[in-house]
């Protein structure tokens, strides 16, 4: 099973809108020949993660999650280890649409630490 996730609240990466977001996951998913599926949008609360813990929470192991942004979870960033690690052992892995990345459960955390590192937006 394949879960999408947005926000409505600004983050690092800039402000998109529900529909920007969308689109972009839409064509993300079409690049991977993945069926496209309605996103579970997140708060506009800072710090609210609650459409996040309900995905995880009614996930089946070994789904799929696709993210719009790794942004999303910069708030998280003093947790941001655990986070990543905790959905990585539900999901098998976790796409980052806007960034195009994907983070697999049989990653190191030296490895996925890695993979995010790089990652830069003009503010």
């Amino acid at each position: 099973m394949i879960y999408t996730y947005t926000t409505m609240r600004p983050i690092v990466a800039g402000m998109y809108t529900s529909r920007e977001q969308n689109i972009l996951i839409k064509e993300y998913l079409e690049k991977l020949s993945y069926t496209f599926s309605i996103p579970y949008p997140e708060f506009v609360f800072p710090r609210c993660y609650i459409q996040l813990y309900n995905i995880y929470h009614q996930a089946s192991q070994k789904s799929t999650l696709i993210v719009f942004s790794i942004s999303q979870l910069y708030e998280l960033e003093s947790e941001m280890q655990n986070t990543l690690i905790t959905l990585l052992s539900k999901f098998d892995d976790i796409h980052f649409a806007l960034e195009e990345i994907i983070l697999k459960s049989t990653d190191s955390w030296e490895k996925l630490k890695s993979s995010i590192e790089h990652v830069s937006y003009k503010t």
